[in-house]
This record gives structure tokens, sequence and C-alpha cells, in this order.
């Protein structure tokens, strides 16, 4: 009887922990399938590759990884030979699910703060707000982003220059509260007032005081303030002290102005930075900073008209050339940074510039770092970023070393449910097959094949699979469609049938015989910085970065704005950019 109890309340208890507090709508769907992913190369780590690996996935989790490991009887095995698996991309710097930015109405001049409640007196300082409050899953970006690698986001409100705390959050369809990871993971800073429509801050100057008095508020509000008046936002900003915290900067300046904030209160950001910080790599790297660096190179200037080309500056002719370089400056120079698709116009040129920035000097393992175990470090999380047992299920599986031209991102596993990349652009699988009888023109970058034979010329939409495609001819003669897949990994050989207006099927092997242009680009083409960096980056600008120098002004009347009051016949001594010593 005692076991029989004891029983009872294992299973009793297995029950509650697995209730959702949501009511399903339709078939519950309890997902226990074992699923073994062998034969890959999969990177567990970015510093560690397994060959012919096999990976054990189950209810949403990573079961065991390793080579020679047996496979469980009931699983279901997908076989991955010549293909890659890799952690899902984490993006710490998202706004992935939030609602857009209201805008600024303003009819009158506005001193005070239009928020109502015991917060903040400045609008732009909104430390209280949490992005998991206003997460919201969009089926359609987050495809876009998982095609782009990415299965996991740090998400926060871009709103205002103390912005609230972030969500961590999974890329995949269903119910946020699911999708949602964990909140209040990271503080968000900048010097933006953003939608605030009040007069203060109306400067860079009077940003950086309004951070400096809010967080001198903090410590106030920490050592005793809040038995004097209570406030939410001071509240809120005094929890957050030893969250790790993510400053939005926007310019390669603003790090150094920030870096001073975080100086002066003991603070640690991680900045996010604009992709020009190439010109400043030896400071930021004796500072050792964190940075968040965004992958946005600029667009090739106009110069094909003499009279536009004379408008167009050196410096902006430099960070056209130079821009893709930013990321190997910056490891070389021995910083520490993740990478994020913020700042892109779309966000489907993220791995052709991540891979441009690799072919500019980028080591693949500091790339991958940089989107799977640096920002899981930084998000203080033990089971994200890698594949070991016990992490979440979030990987991707590509048709070859995601870091070259032209690979594919054929499926991505988001907390362990699978979701095809159907309209990925498989270069390399694109070109024209034959045998005796057919010639197949695939072009996988426009969805397009075509097909002749002695008899008919046909036209049609390819839909890609698995391993290989299929499409429909509605208006061919006698043949209607065909199913073709991929007998090997460079993918020269399909086999496959076609199927004719009676439902008759002709069985075919062809063998490649030329490849698309797109895939003769996927080359191992790699680039070298042509115009020297100089400081500042532009016309005239020094071979060296200058350094400070001892300088003593003499016999001068100084004002010291001190008790010292006015001092006539004095010499002031300039010491690593600083007063060394004021006297005679």
């Amino acid at each position: 009887m005692k076991i029989t109890y004891t029983l009872l309340l294992f299973l009793l208890r297995g029950m509650l922990l697995a209730q959702t507090t949501f009511p399903i709508q339709g078939v519950s769907d309890n997902d226990n399938t074992i699923y073994a992913f062998t034969h890959a190369t999969i990177y567990t780590k970015h510093d560690a590759v397994l060959r012919d690996a096999t990976m054990l996935v189950s209810k949403g989790l990573v079961k065991a990884i390793g080579t020679n490991m047996p496979v469980p009887s009931n699983a279901l095995i997908f076989d991955l030979k010549g293909k890659y698996i890799y952690p899902s991309f984490i993006d710490v710097f998202s706004h992935y699910g939030m609602p857009d930015m209201p805008a600024k109405a303003r009819e009158k001049v506005q001193y005070e703060k239009s928020r109502t409640g015991i917060v903040a007196w400045n609008d732009a300082l909104m430390p209280e707000k949490k992005a998991a409050a206003y997460f919201k899953a969009s089926p359609q970006m987050a495809e876009e982003l998982r095609k782009q690698g990415f299965g996991l986001a740090n998400v926060f409100m871009p709103d205002g220059i103390m912005r609230g705390t972030s969500a961590l959050v999974a890329l995949g369809n269903g119910n946020e509260n699911t999708l949602t990871l964990g909140e209040e993971i990271t503080a968000q800073y900048s010097f933006e007032k953003g939608s605030s429509g009040q007069e203060y801050p109306s400067s860079l100057m009077g940003a950086i005081a309004l951070i400096r008095q809010t967080l001198l508020d903090a410590e106030w509000y920490a050592s005793g303030g809040q038995k004097i008046e209570p406030n939410l936002s001071l509240d809120a900003l005094m929890k957050q002290q030893k969250m790790p915290a993510i400053f939005d900067c926007r310019d390669k300046y603003n790090i150094l102005r920030a870096a001073e904030i975080a100086e002066e209160f003991k603070k640690e950001f991680i900045f996010k930075t604009s992709g020009n910080e190439y010109t400043l790599a030896s400071e930021l790297a004796r500072r050792k900073l964190q940075l968040v660096v965004p992958v946005q190179f600029p667009f090739m200037p106009d110069v094909e008209n003499p009279y536009d080309a004379t408008a167009v500056e050196l410096a902006e002719l430099r960070h056209w050339e130079q821009a893709p370089f930013n990321l190997s400056v910056l490891e070389k120079a021995g910083l520490t940074f993740c990478i994020t698709s913020a700042d892109l116009a779309s966000k489907t040129d993220f791995l052709s510039n991540l891979r441009k920035a690799v072919r500019s000097g980028l080591s693949e393992q500091t790339a991958l770092k940089a989107l799977t175990t640096q920002p899981a470090k930084i998000l203080q999380r033990n089971d994200i970023g890698k594949l070991e047992s016990g992490s979440k299920a979030c990987f991707f599986i590509s048709d070859k070393n995601i870091f070259q031209q032209g690979a594919t991102i054929e499926s991505h596993w988001i907390l362990g449910k699978p979701y095809q990349i159907a309209t990925s652009t498989q270069h390399a699988a694109s070109g024209v097959f034959k045998d005796n009888t057919h010639e197949v023109s695939v072009e996988m970058h426009t969805g397009k094949v075509s097909v002749k034979t002695q008899k008919d010329s046909c036209k049609g939409e390819i839909r890609q699979l698995w391993s290989g495609f299929s499409a429909t001819f509605p208006k061919c003669g006698a043949m209607q469609s065909m199913l073709f897949s991929f007998t090997d990994s460079s993918k020269s050989n399909i086999t496959g049938y076609f199927t004719d207006t009676s439902g008759a099927r002709i069985y075919a092997q062809l063998k490649r015989v030329s490849i698309s242009a797109e895939a003769r680009q996927d080359s191992a083409e790699t680039y070298s910085m042509l115009s020297e960096l100089t400081f500042p980056n532009m016309a005239y600008g020094r071979k060296n970065y200058p350094t400070a120098r001892q300088l003593l002004f003499t016999h001068a009347t100084v004002w010291t704005n001190t008790s010292s009051g006015i001092l006539e016949d004095t010499d002031v001594l300039i010491s690593d950019g600083k007063i060394a010593a004021v006297g005679k």
C-alpha cells in the first residue's frame, strides 16, 4: 500500500508539472518522439566540432550527443550525411515582437511628464517597463530571422533613455507564454529620448546629465530614499543594478561617453555600436569593453557623375571600403563582441553580410562565438548557444559550412519543433541536369525550373523539399509534374521521376552538366583593405594614433572654480590628457 501511494503521488506531481495555464484548442499535441540526427558534422560550441556524429532530441531538449552512439529503436532517424548542425544564433539586441514606438505628438511646449502614476519625472526614463509585458510573436518576422540562422532573441522596447528590461524569446510559432524563456534579462540604455515630448533633454549633454542624475537618485533611493518617496522607476532601476546592461550608442564616440558613465558608477555596460568603431579599436581594447556589433555596410557612393563625385568626402569612400573589415579589426585588437542583425534595412542581408565579414578577415570561430556562446554568456544562460545534453533543442541544419558562400539553411528546430526553410536559396543545387532524353534546368534562387524532352518543353515553379525538389506543369503537353532528390552532398546528381497526364511515372537519373552563375560565385574569395586607416580616418589624418604628451602652460591667470579662486602668474601641467598640477 505504501508503494502504491508513493507512486500515485509521483504521477499526480507529474500531471501538475505538465499542466499549462492556457486551454488548448483542438487535439493536444504532447510530442514524445525521439529524433535522431545521424552522420552529421555538429558544432556543439564555437570551438568544438564532432564529425560523423549523432544527436538525440526529445521534448524540446538535447538528450545526448556524440560519435559512435547507439540510436534507440523507436527513434525517428534523419540521416544527415554531408550536412552540418549549428546551435541557433542568438540576437542580443532585437526589437522582434515589440510594438512600434509611439510617435511624438506635441501641440504645445511640454515641461512636465505626461505619464501618470508614481514614475520618473521625465518621460524618457522608463526603467520599469518590461518587454515581456508587450511581447507578441510574429510568425512572418520569426520565419525571416530563422532563415538567417537566428532561433533566439533578447527583445526590448526601443524607446527612451532608460528603456526598461528585455525578455529572452524563442523565434518559433505558438503562444507567447511558451515562447518566452525569461523576463528581465538585461537593462537597456541609450542617449536618445525616443517618443518623449518633454523639452528636456534637448541635447546629448542633457541626456548624459539626465542619466548621471538618475543613477545618483537610484543610489539615494537604495540607501533609504524609498522610505521617503516611493517611485516605481527608481525601484526598478535599483533592482537592475546587478543585471547585465546594454547601452545603445549609435556612434563610435558615444561608446567612449557611455564608458565614462560606466566607470563613474562602477557599471559594466555592453555597448551596442554602429559599425564604424574600427577607427577606435585600440582605445576600446585598452578599456576592455564588450560590444554588440551590427553587420550593416554602407551603399557604394555614387561617383559615376564627375560633378557628384567631387561632393563625396574621402571619409565616406573609406568607410564604404573599410566597413566590412570592422569585425576583423575588432577581433585582431582582442575585443570581445556579439554580432546582431540590428540596423539592417532587410534581415535577409544578414548572412551575406556576415560572410562578407568572414571573407574580410573575421575568423569563422570568432563569428560563431559572437552569435552563440558569447550572447548566452551575456544573457547568463547555460542552456542555449551550445548543443549538449540538457541544452534547449534550438539548432539549424545547413547543407554545408554556414560561412561559405551559397550555404543554405535547410531546416531550423526551435525548442525541438522543426521549421522547414521552404524558400531557401540553394545556389549549389542550381544548374542544368541531363540524361539521354531529359534536360532539367534548375534555378533555386528564382524558384524556377524548366524541362526539355523530345516531345515537350515545360516550365514550372519549384517547391523545395528536405533533400530535393518537386514541380508541377499545369500547361505542358503530356508532362504533369516531377519529383527529384539529390543523391550526394555536392548536389551533382538527382534521381526521381516525371509524371504524365495519365499518372504514369517515368523514372530517371540525371547528372549535372553545368552550374549556375550564383553557384560559380560561391568561391573562397577573400578581401584585402586597400586604403590605409588614419586617425581621424579622413583626409590629412595621422598614420598613427596620437599619443598624449605632457604640456606646461606658464605665467597664466587661472580661474580654478575652486576655493583657491583666481591664481595670477600660475603654471598648469597637463599629463595623460588630465590636469596633473596647478601652481608656480
